[in-house]
């Protein structure tokens, strides 16, 4: 039990101890190693996206803002769910 009244059961505290967190922290893992070597590399792909789409350097350089842009602005929206949701006072 925890003291804000909110009851776990028994078999929930069985799969936090069943390895399932190992599960969740690789995969966030390689979800950020994805993320960051697009981002980091996207100056190699900037020119392969102005070859291929016959775009403006302005244009193209959009993507890459747009997604930067919302990567690091969904922290707060994160957070704001997480102290909405989740926020627990130990």
């Amino acid at each position: 039990m925890i003291s804000d009244g909110i009851h776990m059961s028994c078999s929930s505290f069985y799969l936090l101890r069943t390895g399932w967190g190992w599960v969740v922290v690789l995969s966030s893992f390689f979800i950020h190693i994805i993320i960051d070597g697009i981002t980091y590399s996207f100056g190699i792909i900037f020119i392969r996206l102005l070859e291929d789409f016959q775009a403006r350097t302005g244009d193209t350089a959009l993507v890459l803002s747009t997604f930067v842009g919302m990567t690091l602005g969904s922290g707060e929206t994160e957070f704001s769910l997480w102290v909405l949701l989740c926020n627990r006072n130990t």
